[in-house]
């Protein structure tokens, strides 16, 4: 913060020198309405100073529209990538004043450019050193509301995404351990950073849908940003808070596979979409759902991959995930897993089945209609889901979740 209060001090300086010197230069006498006439030519500094700060006003009015409506401030920052485009601005109108200077007191020498130049930083450093403004206040204050800078929040990558819209039927939760205290549970984040407890989302649930109409209810949606190294147990106490909450969309976010930058924040729409639901309950309605499916049992260890009960390489498993689905679209896919599982593992198998399901749908589209399946209407869409349904169910989260 130290470094804008001079840059600000500096410019002001400069400005004020400017503004001494064509006071000096004219000499104007109000009392009877003359300016005295210049004997020299003098390149008006005061052009060139406002022309900077009305530049630097709108420069700043579209970066800082165009951040706040991305909300790019959380993570971008012009000090730490441009710092010294600062300090150039203020070196050019220095030199450009102290032209002028000399061209209008002869009797300034060189010599005196350096004596000038520190008494010219001493008032910078002596000026910034005051706030005025408490941007160490403002700007705790943005950071207080970004979960990133507060958690440890490191998504999972994953080759398959879908990328959702933002939507008033979505919603952004944060799951991470806090950077201070990293050794306690993990926390839970809502948006603008409000921390709530783990299992009691009832209350941001309930003003959220008190602002919907009645129709947008069964579309709403959690997307979980969630640290990759966070036990399942955890993550299925949040679930259970959800489905308790009625909501029964989710929204696994991940982080594209490949990408150098590391900016997670602008990378949250990528999410890898799932349901959380009541499988007991669901089943006490249907108890017949499940007849005639193919029950694959997927068995999660860390990163080794079980494909009933068979331990398999990475290829072997998406090979066989592959042509269960190419067999017939009855498959079902159960998760089986401890509660020690961390989060980024189970995403790692998650992402591997989302996968295969949709590369088999937009093979099956550009077969039949010629295009990628998101292309299609929603008729075609709903038609291929049919045939590659996304039948992956958690069945630990339904087994534990009377423990959470």
């Amino acid at each position: 913060m130290k470094f804008y209060n001079r840059f600000f001090a500096a410019t002001s300086l400069i400005i004020a020198l400017g503004s001494t010197s064509s006071f000096i230069s004219n000499r104007p006498n109000y009392l009877n309405g003359s300016i005295r006439e210049r004997t020299q030519t003098l390149n008006d500094s005061r052009v060139l100073n406002w022309t900077f700060v009305m530049w630097a006003t709108e420069l700043g009015s579209v970066f800082g529209i165009f951040f706040v409506a991305s909300q790019l401030f959380y993570e971008f920052s012009l000090y730490s990538e441009y710092w010294y485009l600062f300090i150039l601005f203020v070196v050019v109108l220095y030199l450009q004043q102290w032209t002028n200077f000399r061209r209008q007191f002869k009797s300034l020498s060189t010599k005196l450019f350096f004596p000038a130049t520190l008494c010219f930083i001493i008032l910078t450093f002596a000026l910034g050193s005051i706030n005025f403004i408490d941007y160490i206040s403002l700007n705790q204050r943005v950071l207080s509301m970004n979960p990133y800078h507060k958690m440890i929040i490191n998504k999972p990558q994953s080759k398959s995404y879908t990328y959702a819209r933002e939507y008033y039927t979505t919603r952004q939760l944060y799951l991470g351990k806090p950077k201070k205290e990293s050794s306690q549970d993990p926390k839970l984040m809502y948006e603008r950073g409000l921390e709530i407890e783990l299992n009691h989302i009832d209350s941001v649930v309930n003003q959220w849908k008190s602002g919907l109409q009645d129709h947008h209810i069964p579309q709403l949606r959690f997307q979980l940003n969630i640290d990759e190294s966070i036990p399942m147990k955890f993550v299925n106490e949040l679930k259970d808070s959800i489905e308790k909450s009625k909501i029964f969309k989710l929204g696994y976010s991940v982080f594209p596979e490949g990408i150098k930058d590391i900016g997670q924040y602008r990378h949250k729409r990528y999410i890898i979409p799932a349901n959380v639901f009541n499988y007991e309950f669901i089943d006490s309605l249907f108890p017949n759902r499940l007849n005639g499916k193919r029950i694959i049992d997927i068995t999660i260890r860390n990163s080794d991959y079980y494909l009933e009960g068979i331990s398999k390489s990475k290829k072997e498993f998406q090979e066989g995930i592959d042509s269960i689905i190419d067999d017939s679209s009855d498959y079902h896919f159960n998760l089986v897993y401890s509660d020690d599982l961390t989060y980024g593992n189970f995403i790692n198998t998650y992402s591997l089945i989302y996968g295969c399901i949709i590369e088999r749908r937009d093979k099956y589209s550009m077969v039949q209609y010629g295009k990628e399946y998101n292309w299609n209407t929603r008729q075609i869409q709903e038609e291929i889901r049919n045939i590659y349904p996304l039948n992956i169910e958690d069945s630990e989260y339904q087994i534990n979740k009377d423990n959470y």
